[in-house]
């Protein structure tokens, strides 16, 4: 169950004319009287809060919270099968993946997709086709080098498992 929040105005009435005959019953002549209109926002309290998730983070998610957690970067067209391989791997294993087959150059690539904050990117070239690897690189620019996709595959998921918690060998 979501939680809910109950929010009150008091400006609104006032906005549409919803005016009322005040504490007749009482027996006091009070004149027109402003209401409070009462509304319930079941979501409102969660979109709330992923935008101060959102906010907090400035976008850096923790890999297991980033919409996409690896980006398998081409540097050639030759290697767009190996990638879009390396791609469906890692799709298969639970893994938010997308991979980027562009002809454009790979320092672009390389920006664009940091500048998205995808946690890890895999740059593949020939010589990684050639010795069934991946070079990865972190988005904060530090390089991982090369390694099998069972290696990096091993390493996601622990970095996902950790749910974000700082991994004290790093």
């Amino acid at each position: 169950i979501l939680p809910a929040a109950l929010v009150s105005g008091f400006q609104f009435p006032l906005l549409v004319g919803l005016l009322g005959q005040g504490d007749r019953a009482l027996g006091r002549q009070v004149g027109l009287a402003a209401g409070c209109n009462t509304a319930g926002a079941i979501l409102g309290s969660l979109e709330r809060f992923i935008g101060i998730l959102i906010e907090n983070y400035a976008g850096w998610m923790p890999t297991w919270l980033a919409p996409q957690q690896v980006s398998v970067l081409s540097i050639t067209e030759r290697t767009g099968e190996f990638c879009e391989k390396v791609a469906q791997s890692l799709n298969d294993q639970g893994f938010r993946v997308a991979s980027d087959l562009r002809n454009e150059k790979i320092s672009y690539k390389i920006r664009e997709h940091t500048l998205q904050r995808v946690p890890y990117l895999l740059v593949v070239g020939d010589r990684e086709v050639d010795a069934n690897s991946v070079a990865v690189r972190r988005r904060d620019g530090k390089d991982l080098g090369v390694m099998s996709i069972a290696a990096f595959t091993e390493l996601l998921a622990k970095d996902v498992a950790s749910r974000g918690r700082a991994i004290l060998e790093d």
